[in-house]
């Protein structure tokens, strides 16, 4: 059956593939400016345990003169003495960045370094590579390129994939990363990767067992990066790859016989994982529990576990802030986070099939089982130890899995996709906003110029005003450039790229 496009010939065609490129092109550079922003609203050692973070990604590629050295100790290395004295304004919210100077030069020895493996060594490796002694550059060249990674795998998966299939990333990532994810991503944190992942390896796994030619090949290859990636930034991001994988395996199980590549792709990258995270420490988390001298938790201790820990999957309510969780966001952001969600689920569940129905099941059974059973290990009850962040990556591919469907297009077509992009808009101005003041004046003063009276800000860099406001409208700029053209069906329709699929595919594709 020909399309529209093909009936317009071929100069048609071609005009069409033009402006789809433009969009799809103008999209990327909205998310990363959006991303950006995050990464410019906070400073040096901002982001959870950063001074740990930091000294291992300056001591990443072994010890360099100016950069690592060696410490007072065998478990200790000399680094920029900046990582250490960051830490002067954390757990002080009412309280600015500017008790740290960044024009401090110096190593100081520490003891908050990877020098024992607790992390694969990817991560720390490619950030070491941007580490020089001007610290604030490089710190600022490693969260652009975080969030130019993610975008790049993003748009990866994003052109790879069926348009039909575009809705399960763009929900996904919607629905749950603003704003901790965004926060993170935009950042020198090993969860920036692990987040980054989290929609493409599954994505890719279900997608490619679907497709065949050249787009099979580049689905099968982004499977194996993608996993290389999130695996080699942290321990737990290599189970999620593949359980990841599992979820693709599920939802595309009536392709799986010709689909010989695909199944080698995730052969290789379970093995890359699975070596990956041999390599850390964090995975003795698991068997052992996170560090904890408390004693066994009681019956009620468990049951009150499990009632609480709802808390964990919004991962912005009370308790639960960005930073080193001491920048509070106020309550009509977490509120709009989990109406946000809840409407997600709520489209995405109208129509569940046995295939995908199996797929969130097992996904909402580990999204339960792995906090419960860590704070357990631990001995900790909910709101210590075991943070939002670490079930974030889950949460991306369960909100996936709800828009997994060839209808998704379609249910989010209309005034339910502009409600709730506004709200997700709403949700980035005010949080952004909350982040700058918090750092460049302390909370405490709650001026709508996030940079008036500034006591801190990045030298050389946008102001604080422009880098909320450039943030705000390339968020709302892509959300409804997205609105615009799903309107049309022009973007994430998957009516004229089903006709090439073989017929098992368009058979496992259904919902």
């Amino acid at each position: 059956m020909s399309s529209d496009l093909e009936r317009g010939g071929p100069a048609r065609r071609t005009r069409a593939l033009l402006s789809r490129s433009w969009i799809g092109a103008l999209s990327i550079v909205l998310t990363f400016l959006a991303l950006a922003a995050w990464g410019f609203s906070s400073p040096i050692g901002s982001s959870p345990d950063d001074d740990y973070h930091l000294a291992s990604i300056w001591c990443g590629l072994g010890e360099r003169p100016g950069l690592c050295e060696p410490g007072a100790s065998d478990a200790e290395r000399a680094v920029p003495r900046q990582f250490t004295d960051a830490r002067c304004y954390t757990f002080r919210p009412d309280e600015s960045a500017a008790c740290f100077d960044a024009a401090e030069s110096g190593l100081a020895s520490t003891d908050r370094v990877d020098v024992t493996h607790a992390y694969p060594p990817v991560f720390y490796a490619v950030m070491g590579a941007f580490a020089t002694t001007d610290v604030q550059t490089s710190v600022l060249v490693m969260r652009l390129f975080n969030a130019a990674l993610a975008c790049a795998l993003w748009g990866a998966a994003f052109f790879l994939v069926r348009r039909s299939d575009r809705p399960a990333l763009i929900v996904s990532l919607v629905a749950t990363c603003v704003p901790l994810g965004v926060f993170l991503i935009a950042s020198t944190n090993p969860s920036s990767w692990a987040i980054a992942v989290a929609p493409v390896v599954w994505l890719a796994s279900w997608a490619a067992l679907r497709s065949e030619g050249p787009r099979r090949i580049g689905l099968s290859v982004l499977i194996v990066v993608a996993t290389a990636i999130g695996a080699g930034a942290r321990a737990d991001a290599a189970l999620f790859a593949i359980a990841g994988m599992g979820v693709g395996i599920v939802m595309g199980f009536r392709a799986l016989r010709p689909s010989i590549i695909p199944l080698v792709a995730m052969g290789l990258s379970s093995a890359i994982a699975f070596l990956l995270y041999r390599t850390a420490q964090q995975g003795d988390a698991l068997s052992d529990g996170l560090v904890s001298a408390t004693p066994p938790l009681t019956t009620r201790q468990l049951v009150e576990n499990v009632l609480q820990l709802p808390s964990l999957f919004s991962g912005v309510n009370p308790g639960w802030g960005l930073g080193w969780l001491d920048t509070n966001l106020p309550a009509s952001v977490w509120v709009a986070v989990i109406a946000v969600m809840g409407a997600a689920a709520m489209i995405g569940l109208r129509r569940v099939q046995w295939r995908r129905a199996t797929a969130l099941v097992l996904v909402a059974v580990a999204l339960c089982v792995m906090p419960l059973y860590l704070l357990a290990q631990t001995h900790a009850l909910v709101g210590t130890q075991v943070q939002p962040r670490y079930l974030l990556p889950l949460l991306i591919v369960f909100f996936g899995l709800s828009a997994a469907t060839s209808k998704a297009a379609e249910e989010w077509r209309g005034p339910r996709q502009w409600i709730l992009s506004a709200v997700i808009v709403f949700v980035m101005c005010i949080s952004l906003h909350v982040n700058l003041r918090r750092y460049i004046t302390g909370v405490d003063d709650a001026a709508l110029d996030p940079g008036r009276d500034a006591e801190w800000w990045w030298v050389g860099a946008p102001s604080p005003l422009a880098v909320w406001a450039i943030g705000s409208l390339a968020l709302a700029g892509l959300l409804a450039l997205l609105a615009l053209r799903n309107r049309g069906g022009e973007i994430i329709d998957g009516a004229d790229s089903e006709r090439a699929e073989p017929s098992p595919a368009s058979a496992a594709h259904r919902d």
